[in-house]
């Protein structure tokens, strides 16, 4: 009889244990689908989980933003610069905490066939005809998009100097006419290039210098 008692007693000390220290283990999984940065302005997707848990059983929580839920997955909205910080709790206790770096919005790339982020380039007229838009890239997920919504040109005809609007960034006919009759050694200005951000503001980008040369 003593000998089943101490059996028993046994037993149920190494539940005990077994129970702590599986309640001492718990470790967060957080994965940001942005490479451990965050962004201004968006909504952040990140992945969050606690192995053995369900998403119901823990809570999330963040400090310098707001933190919404849709089907299991995180979006997180952060208010400043530099860092944000996302902590995971079980029953109100915390099993992980990790610091996200948040960065603005970095500006895009603009392009005009080859010629990538420059000022000012020199083009043949066959070779601008053929590029027939203002190019734009970024190094953010492609999910991050950045839209050329219009842009101004300008350049001079018989000693007159003529301007029109471009809607978004494929080169109107009026452009594509001006381009074609254009002389060697003429200059388009291609300004107020407004670009929409993945946040949704427009921003105006630098303007781009165009010297035709030859055919």
């Amino acid at each position: 009889m003593k000998t089943i008692k101490k059996v028993s007693l046994f037993l149920l000390m190494n539940i005990f244990c077994i129970n702590s220290f599986s309640q001492n283990e718990i470790k967060a999984v957080i994965s940001n689908d942005y490479l451990n940065i965050l962004y201004l302005g968006i909504e952040n997707p990140i992945s969050i989980a606690v192995p053995g848990i369900p998403n119901d059983k823990f809570s999330v929580t963040i400090t310098n933003g707001s933190i919404r839920k849709d089907n299991g997955k995180y979006y997180i909205k952060v208010n400043d610069v530099p860092e944000v910080a996302i902590n995971v709790i079980v029953e109100s206790k915390l099993v992980n905490s990790s610091i996200y770096k948040v960065l603005k919005l970095p500006n895009p790339t603009l392009s005009i066939g080859r010629f990538l982020g420059a000022n000012s380039i020199a083009i043949s007229r066959d070779e601008l005809l053929k590029a027939g838009e203002i190019g734009l890239s970024s190094f953010l997920p492609k999910e991050l998009t950045y839209t050329i919504m219009s842009f101004s040109f300008s350049y001079s005809s018989n000693g007159n100097a003529i301007e029109k609007q471009n809607s978004g960034n494929i080169f109107t006919q009026d452009l594509i006419d001006a381009i074609e009759n254009t002389k060697p050694n003429s200059k388009f200005y291609f300004e107020s290039i407004k670009v929409k951000f993945p946040d949704g503001t427009i921003k105006d980008m630098p303007s781009i210098v165009i010297k035709v040369i030859g055919k």
